[in-house]
């Protein structure tokens, strides 16, 4: 197994983009279409240009190996408008996949 560098973005989002990954990756399979919603809708929210977007959703894409619980991660979460992103992205990655 090869180690994936971490995408450059602070320790708060890469628990947001930990949940949403452990949420898509709930029914065991990580769709095509789950990781472009999540690498959109990620790259969008940490990062402020088109230029930065693009680069940061290169390295997004390649860390939605990871399988982390989920109930390790939300206790590192407790804002609740940081849930709330996650569950309106979850929902849109569930939707993706149905």
């Amino acid at each position: 197994m090869t180690a994936t560098t971490p995408p450059p973005i602070s320790p708060k989002q890469m628990n947001i983009l930990r949940a949403v990954t452990a949420m898509a990756w709930a029914d065991g399979v990580l769709e095509a279409n789950e990781i472009a919603i999540m690498t959109a809708k990620l790259s969008e929210a940490f990062a402020d240009t088109a230029a930065a977007r693009d680069s940061l959703a290169e390295k997004i894409r390649s860390y939605f190996n990871q399988q982390i619980p989920l109930e390790e991660i939300l206790p590192k979460l407790p804002d609740s408008s940081d849930r709330r992103f996650i569950l309106k992205l979850g929902y849109m990655v569930i939707a993706a996949s149905a």
